[in-house]
Formats: structure tokens, C-alpha cells, sequence
């Protein structure tokens, strides 16, 4: 006897419009619930990715959430959210999409391509942080020009001078700084200016210079305080201490050895006076303790020249008002 064989039941048909308004119903209820998991799940089926993106910023998986947003026309959410899951190059690309400049440059920092940055930098307008983002990477010469974009004369002569020996620009960015005399910042200026003269070989105008600056320096009048005068004369020490050139002009002629020994005098004298005086204009300001304390400083560091301890003795000790 034949037996039939168990019909198995078809499966219902399900309309996908049903199926779609009941996995909306779903999704919206696991967003109440809350259920984020559930209604991401839910958000990727029915390729709603808007709401996907928005679930996956609510469980902070970044990258997932800039994927989902990258298949609709929020591109701002998706570069926020490649910054926030450390994606900077991509970031950095969708910035310039959307023509954000400082933006994608401030991306390209944070992801060390710091020429590309410093140019976007550049090119809207932010010269002091183009600046810092080519002096990082080692481009001294764009790091110069941004300075000199953004006015900072003394900054831009600096990196001139010292990184790229660009004398005569250094001395004309030094030209255009706008300082008021008789402080620190005068000085400094004046010294930095000297010194390229020296390197340019136009020693006639670093003489005017510098005559004009001991006039300063050796002058109490037009300074705001006994500090700047003292920073002051200490700048000008260091100065003279290593002034480049081997002829000090006005001082003589002279040829070869005999030349350079002449030159070593000269700057050796002036620094040692302007220290000196820096220290026994510092002195003024301690209390009779700390003069007494200076003067056997000076004891043991001038030993050796008798004559120039008494005369830094008797000075000193009549600013302390004590019997040596």
C-alpha cells in the first residue's frame, strides 16, 4: 500500500512592504527602549544608513558611523567622525571636499604631514601656524616667509640669521621691527643687527651702530627700570664676547695674527665692562647682607688682577656702605 508522502506546509509569502513597515516599527521601538544594538541591526537592513550612522555614534564605533555616512550627503558628519575615530588622512580629504581649508589643514597636522599642512595653512590666511608647521617639518625657508606674512619681523630675522644665514634679509626684517628704545627688545634688536652688518662685511655701518648702542648703554637716562637696564648691558656682554668679524674698525689696522689678537682685546674689554656694570647696578638693589655677599664674589673672581678687584672694591663697597 502506497503511502503519501507528508506535504510540507510553503512558507507564507511576505509582502516587502510589510516586512519593511515591520522592521521600521521594530527599529523605532528598540530606539525607545533603548536597544541601540537591536535598532542599528534593524537601520542596516532596511539601508536606512542616516540612522545607522547616528546609532553607531551613540555606541562610539566611529569608523563604522563615517562608513554609513559616507553613503549619504551629510560629508561633514563623515569627516567628524574620521577625526574622532583618528582616520586624519581621509578627514583631511573630505575637509577639502567640502572646501574647509583650515580644517583639513589642522587634519594634516594631527597626522604629522605637516608641509601639506603649513600650505593649507598658508592658504587661508593663518601665517603664524603655517609658520609652526613648517619650522616642525624643517622647511626653514617657508617657515621665514610666514613670518614675515604675519609680521613677526624679529621671529622671521631670527630664523634668517641662524638657520639659514640669509644675512641680509635677517637685517632687513630686523629693520622693519617697530620697538620702543631704551628696553630690552631695543637692545636686542640693535645687537642682532650689528652682528648681520658684521657677517655682510659693512663694518661702517656697524660702527654707527654700535656707537649709538654704548651711547645707550653707558647712559642711566631713558630706561623704564634698573631690570631692563641690566638684561640691556648682559645682551650687550654676550654680544661683544663673540662679535663675529676679525677687526673691530676704529681700532687700528693692523694685519694677520696681530689683527685678530687686537680684535679679541676689544671685544674682551667691552664685555667685561658691560658685565661689570650690569653686576654693580644689580647691586644697588640688595639689601647690605647680599653687597657684602657680591663683594667676596668679586674677590675670588678677580684675585688674579689686583687692580681691577680694588677698583671694583671701592665701588662696591661704597654701594654696600662697608669697610673692606
Amino acid at each position: 500500500m502506497n503511502v503519501p508522502a507528508p506535504v510540507r506546509p510553503q512558507p507564507a509569502r511576505v509582502n516587502p512592504a510589510e516586512q519593511r513597515r515591520w522592521l521600521e516599527r521594530a527599529a523605532e521601538a528598540f530606539v525607545r527602549a533603548p536597544d541601540v544594538e537591536r535598532a542599528l541591526a534593524c537601520f542596516v537592513r532596511l539601508e536606512n544608513w542616516e540612522r545607522a550612522a547616528e546609532c553607531c555614534e551613540q555606541l562610539q564605533q566611529w569608523p563604522e558611523a563615517a562608513d554609513y555616512y559616507a553613503r549619504t550627503d551629510r560629508r561633514e558628519d563623515q569627516a567628524r567622525c574620521l577625526e574622532r575615530a583618528n582616520r586624519w588622512e581621509e578627514a583631511a580629504e573630505t575637509y577639502l571636499e567640502l572646501d574647509q581649508v583650515e580644517r583639513a589643514a589642522w587634519c594634516w597636522d594631527q597626522a604629522g604631514q605637516l608641509r601639506r599642512a603649513g600650505e593649507l595653512y598658508r592658504q587661508c590666511g593663518q601665517f603664524d601656524r603655517a609658520a609652526t608647521a613648517f619650522r616642525r617639518s624643517g622647511d626653514m625657508q617657508a617657515a621665514a616667509e610666514c613670518l614675515l606674512e604675519a609680521q613677526e619681523f624679529l621671529e622671521a630675522g631670527t630664523i634668517l640669521e641662524e638657520h639659514l644665514q640669509d644675512y641680509a634679509g635677517a637685517l632687513r626684517a630686523y629693520e622693519r621691527c617697530e620697538v620702543r628704545e631704551g628696553t630690552e627688545p631695543a637692545i636686542v634688536l640693535m645687537l642682532r643687527r650689528m652682528r648681520c652688518l658684521c657677517e655682510l662685511r659693512r663694518y661702517a655701518e656697524e660702527r654707527e651702530l654700535r656707537r649709538e648702542l654704548l651711547t645707550l648703554l653707558r647712559s642711566d637716562e631713558g630706561w623704564a627700570s634698573a631690570g631692563e637696564h641690566i638684561a640691556g648691558l648682559r645682551q650687550a656682554g654676550k654680544y661683544f664676547a663673540y662679535l663675529p668679524g676679525a677687526e673691530l674698525p676704529g681700532r687700528g689696522r693692523r694685519q694677520g695674527a696681530a689683527a685678530e689678537e687686537q680684535s679679541r682685546w676689544c671685544r674682551d674689554d667691552l664685555a667685561k665692562e658691560f658685565y661689570e656694570r650690569a653686576d654693580l647696578l644689580a647691586a644697588k638693589a640688595l639689601d647690605r647682607r647680599e653687597r657684602r655677599a657680591l663683594l667676596e664674589e668679586y674677590r675670588s673672581r678677580f684675585e688674579h688682577d689686583r687692580a681691577l678687584w680694588l677698583e671694583l672694591r671701592d665701588r662696591i663697597a661704597d654701594l654696600a656702605g662697608v669697610r673692606v
